[in-house]
């Protein structure tokens, strides 16, 4: 391409280079271009094309009075203000093609330009890509021809719309134009060529001729699309019954170089920002990994301790409880027996509380497996109801189904023991547990609901923390423990509570697919 742009500034030009003029003839044009200017560029597509080309057509015109002198040159303005919508229109493609990083925007442009009266105005243009992972060259996006708009094709040049208008309604036709990647086939073949061809109703190759009628058309134009590193794909365009000079075959070939480079400039960028972006997504992850081992490491260090520190304490705590629980058994009327009943009962709560920091300490890697969490929860109410006071029920909702999950069936079991019996010590006048169990989305829920006080909303979020709790004999560390469960096994626990109506404990655990 390169021995033909920019032709109409070039002092001096071989035979046959400008397909406009009569070498035997017009001979004295190729060295003379102040006359060749005048008498063939004006109306020529490719001078069109080139001047346009311009970040700003004027930054074109201003270089004439130079070459031509002022009066000559103001002739040829004149004579280009006739075409002053095509100028425009150019313009602003090649606008786009500099500074679009929206590979939408390149297609739409190209195929615009083509399609519009003011540009090309086929009557249809079809763009076909190249897909490396189908191994085809396939269609994409199509317009059909844009009538004499006065200029208003400019509008429509960021109005995805009329391209997908366009697409829509030779929709029919785009979806049977998919080629392989084969040299030897004939369109890939026109394409590898990098040559324009230009294909009527005298070709002989069968999948030339079916193309031909799938157009509807007397005859079609290839034009390769090429960058720097190989072929990008092709524009199939409807020439209809219309011939086109050698001159417009030139400028159409100078505009489709243009708009490959444009398109290659594209897929770099965009290659490039996803490039940056998988980088910085492994970045993140590396250090979110890293920080997790650090905060891992940390975990296990602080449970080692505590665990050892709970056990060191429960070994006396447990012979002072046993102790004291002795001698009570032997003083039914001592003075003294208030005293001693005061450290048994104080002894207790610290084994409890030690026993609990203990679990809570430990690495409660569960044992998963799949299981139906119907017959979890159905063999575990039994189990709740049985040690119940009186005045208070466990009422259980569960469904028909069956319910998969990948758990440890006692660590689940063990949850809904703490939830139940919160609940139960949440009415302190009786009343009933409900533990519902149904399928929402691709999760299984449990909902553990009693009808005590509630829990005001200023709280809500502590009462999970370990060592808080509102109980006068609380260790404050049965929902910390019931938390950590159910992280272990994959899933959430949350509490909604509405003080005067009552608490609901939602635990969402992922079902098998």
């Amino acid at each position: 391409m390169k021995d033909i742009e920019n032709c109409w500034i070039r002092p001096m030009l071989a035979k046959g280079e400008c397909p406009n003029i009569d070498a035997v003839n017009e001979g004295i044009l190729l060295t003379n271009l102040r006359k060749r200017l005048y008498q063939k560029c004006v109306g020529c597509k490719q001078f069109l094309v080139e001047l346009s080309a311009f970040i700003n057509p004027q930054e074109g015109m201003d270089i004439f009075p130079q070459i031509l002198g002022k009066k000559i040159s103001q002739e040829i303005i004149s004579r280009l203000k006739e075409q002053e919508w095509s100028l425009k229109a150019f313009s602003e493609v090649f606008n786009t093609f500099s500074n679009s990083q929206d590979q939408r925007d390149i297609y739409h442009s190209l195929l615009t330009i083509l399609a519009a009266e003011e540009g090309f105005g086929f009557n249809k243009a079809i763009l076909l890509l190249v897909n490396q992972l189908q191994g085809a060259l396939k269609a994409t996006w199509g317009m059909e021809h844009l009538g004499e708009n006065g200029g208003k094709v400019l509008s429509h040049l960021k109005e995805y719309e009329l391209l997908e208008q366009g697409t829509y309604r030779l929709a029919p036709i785009i979806e049977k134009l998919i080629f392989p990647l084969d040299k030897n086939h004939p369109v890939t073949g026109i394409m590898l060529s990098r040559e324009i061809q230009h294909v009527d109703g005298s070709v002989q190759d069968p999948v030339l001729e079916r193309i031909l009628r799938l157009l509807s058309t007397e005859s079609c134009i290839f034009l390769p699309l090429w960058g720097k590193k190989g072929p990008l794909g092709m524009v199939l365009l409807d020439n209809g019954d219309r011939e086109l000079a050698q001159s417009d075959l030139r400028a159409i070939a100078s505009f489709v170089s243009k708009a490959s480079l444009a398109m290659e400039r594209v897929h770099l960028y965009q290659r490039v920002g996803d490039l940056m972006r998988e980088k910085a997504k492994a970045d993140a992850y590396q250090y979110a990994e890293k920080r997790a081992e650090i905060k891992i490491e940390k975990v296990e260090a602080v449970n080692q301790l505590t665990s050892k520190i709970a056990h060191e304490i429960r070994n006396p705590v447990t012979a002072i409880g046993g102790l004291a629980r002795y001698l009570l058994s032997k003083m039914d009327h001592h003075p003294h027996r208030e005293i001693v009943e005061a450290i048994a009962k104080e002894a207790e709560k610290l084994e409890t509380l030690v026993n609990q920091v203990h679990t809570l300490a430990e690495d409660l890697y569960p044992s998963k497996g799949h299981f139906d969490l119907v017959r979890v929860v159905k063999r575990t109410i039994p189990h709740l109801q049985s040690d119940l006071p009186e005045g208070y029920n466990v009422v259980e909702y569960l469904p028909d189904e069956v319910l998969m999950v990948n758990v440890d069936p006692k660590h689940i079991k063990t949850v809904l023991c703490h939830l139940v019996e919160n609940g139960i010590e949440a009415m302190p006048r009786g009343g009933t547990v409900t533990v519902s169990l149904f399928k929402e989305g691709d999760e299984a829920v449990i909902v553990v609901e009693d009808q005590g006080e509630g829990i005001p909303e200023s709280i809500l979020k502590q009462v999970e923390e370990p060592f808080f709790t509102t109980k006068e004999d609380g260790t404050g560390l049965g929902l910390a423990i019931c938390r950590r469960l159910i992280d272990e096994n994959s899933g959430t626990l949350t509490l909604e509570s509405t003080v005067g109506i009552g608490t609901k404990a939602v635990i969402r655990l992922p079902l098998l697919s």
